[in-house]
């Protein structure tokens, strides 16, 4: 990636910061980038930072989690859709879009035209939902 295509200053910090999320197959919070930088000469407010700066320039996805938490990914071609268990935490990833027709039908019916959308379903797991019944 050229960062001065969007008008950036090119640091080791900011080139780090996507290596880790493009190395990332999941949302990551911006403690855990940190933990994952293992260089301590650069503090959290250094990586909030370049993640806002990523994100007003769209090449990073921000999303509030279940819990309120803000996480982030790289822009991809393709998005994607993940199912979270509640209980164990596992995460199933969704092969296509389910909300392909949705999205047509609202530009359709209103010309609103939708760029990109980001969603997490929470629920039980078949494995939870089994140990749920015993």
């Amino acid at each position: 990636m050229n960062f001065k295509d969007y008008g950036l200053k090119t640091t080791d910090t900011r080139k780090k910061i996507l290596d880790i999320l493009n190395q990332s197959k999941d949302p990551l919070t911006a403690e855990q980038i940190y933990q994952l930088l293992e260089d301590s000469s650069v503090n959290l407010s250094t990586i909030y930072r370049s993640l806002n700066m990523f994100h007003l320039k769209g090449i990073i996805n921000k999303d509030l989690r279940n819990d309120k938490n803000a996480v982030y990914s790289l822009k991809k071609e393709r998005h994607q859709h993940i199912l979270v268990c509640s209980s164990c935490h596992k995460k199933i990833y969704l092969n296509k879009c389910p909300y392909e027709l949705l999205i047509q039908q609202v530009l359709t019916e209103t010309g609103f035209l939708i760029e990109n959308h980001s969603i997490e379903l929470y629920g039980l797991c078949k494995d939870c939902q089994k140990k749920a019944i015993i």
